[in-house]
């Protein structure tokens, strides 16, 4: 043996050992959940991006209807819809690009889809498009088997970062533990909160948080609409019924997110597509009770918005000023009662 071969091998012995404690935390610990088939002891957030669109290639067959949308869409029982077998797609900061490139991988990997529901947020056009970005929590999977590869690689072989690991290495009992229902509905499950708020009522409404809005200042509007557009006119070409729908957030956030903006997007959209606009000022966006902070609206009230849409949903109470069906023909009528809201 030469002794350039002795020292290839050296090498490789090193690096084996060297990487030996990282691949056994990232396999062992596994903090995104890539490698995990059970997620009652998932600690962080998992990479929904990733691991959702796996999960539903590996099983065509087992759902012909998706909702789309942020962590928001989160809080809606999309596994209770009639009339499909629904999974929620809820990801993280889910934006229309991300949404696009998700059904085009379902459809060319002929997944029947039969229905699809898209949602979407005050910061829809205020994130930058993307369909990659890098980060090992938000990583989209890939058509490409290589680029899979390359993603499995780096989460094995890259020492995770130490605030990532702790809930791991220091487990505490969490006051409101989250299960990702990532192999049955597809969404975040935590009824502790809510039976927390339901019995600490007056304590909640008063946190101090209602009054921190989530607040998001860049404006990608033209992209973002071409991206609705296309998944619009992609379920039209494949025959697929697509519902689109607006979230509503809390009264602080919808007002700090420049709402006349907000508007000129609507205005924009029902030149696309009829939408059921949940946002604005109601007896719903207007009571801290409905919501966990600014952001995310509660279960219940995602069960409103689907007894809205659906009319042989099961039949539970809808204010009248929350949830309108907007289209070309009401959008300038709309928008003046939005206005006037302000």
């Amino acid at each position: 043996m030469n002794a350039a071969v002795k020292l290839i091998i050296k090498i490789v012995i090193i690096s084996m050992l060297a990487l030996a404690p990282t691949t056994y935390i990232n396999m062992h610990y596994d903090p995104y959940g890539i490698y995990r088939t059970d997620f009652r002891e998932q600690k962080i957030e998992p990479n929904q991006r990733f691991i959702k669109i796996r999960y539903l290639l590996n099983n065509p067959g087992k759902y012909d209807s998706f909702m789309f949308g942020s962590s928001r869409v989160g809080n809606i029982p999309s596994e209770s819809i009639p009339d499909g077998k629904y999974y929620n797609m809820t990801i993280s900061q889910g934006i229309p690009s991300e949404h696009l490139y998700n059904l085009k991988l379902l459809l060319d990997n002929n997944v029947k889809v039969k229905t699809v529901m898209l949602g979407l947020e005050d910061f829809s056009y205020k994130l930058e498009p993307r369909s990659e970005n890098g980060e090992l929590i938000t990583e989209l999977y890939s058509e490409s088997a290589i680029e899979n590869l390359k993603y499995y690689i780096k989460y094995t072989f890259k020492m995770p970062d130490r605030n990532v690991l702790e809930p791991y290495i220091h487990p505490k009992d969490e006051e409101f533990p989250v299960f990702y229902d990532i192999y049955n509905s597809g969404r975040p499950i935590h009824t502790e909160i809510d039976e927390y708020i339901n019995t600490h009522k007056d304590e909640h409404i008063k946190d101090k948080k209602f009054k921190t809005p989530s607040v998001h200042n860049t404006n990608f509007m033209d992209q973002t609409l071409k991206d609705i557009q296309e998944f619009v006119d992609l379920c039209n070409k494949n025959s697929i019924k697509c519902i689109v729908f607006i979230n509503p957030t809390y009264k602080a956030t919808y007002t700090a997110n420049n709402p006349v903006q907000f508007m000129e997007f609507k205005k924009r959209l029902a030149d696309i597509t009829d939408f059921y606009d949940f946002s604005g000022i109601n007896s719903v966006t207007g009571d801290p009770f409905n919501y966990y902070e600014t952001s995310h609206f509660r279960v219940f009230i995602g069960e409103k918005m689907l007894a809205r849409m659906f009319d042989n949903y099961n039949k539970v109470p809808v204010p009248e000023d929350f949830g309108v069906l907007v289209t070309k023909k009401n959008i300038e009528q709309h928008l003046k009662m939005l206005k006037e809201q302000l």
